[in-house]
């Protein structure tokens, strides 16, 4: 995939939460975005040996051909769960960043996380786990 295909994906892409100039999904939406999308973001992951239980929130950036794999562990449990750890992946560059937040006392909160997932049924989930 080029930079110009994933742009187009990600711009097809009308759920999750738009911030800036990227868009956030929990990995439960997965099953309603372009299967070549969800594809990419698994076969980066897998080759680059990030473990499926290491991120469950994925970052798109709309502007470069760039993704992030974000980890909030307490998504279901905790109302603004702080990020433990993010890898984030510059496609055009071939360079990766991983942040790791868990010693921090500041570290990134999410808001507004019902806006990450998609679907009456995982919404009622994710309001019956608080």
């Amino acid at each position: 995939m080029d930079a110009t295909q994933f742009n187009q994906l990600i711009k097809s892409v009308k759920l999750g939460k738009l911030v800036g100039n990227a868009r956030y999904l929990h990995i439960s939406a997965f099953h309603e975005i372009p299967s070549e999308l969800k594809d990419f973001i698994i076969l980066i992951a897998n080759a680059l040996k990030i473990p499926a239980n290491d991120w469950n929130i994925i970052k798109l950036h709309t502007q470069q051909f760039r993704l992030s794999y974000l980890n909030y562990p307490q998504f279901y449990e905790d109302s603004y769960p702080p990020l433990h750890n993010s890898i984030t992946v510059d496609l055009e560059h071939k360079t990766q960043k991983i942040a790791n937040y868990t010693a921090t006392e500041n570290a990134p909160i999410l808001h507004r996380k019902e806006l990450f997932i998609q679907g009456k049924r995982i919404k009622r989930t994710l309001k019956t786990k608080r």
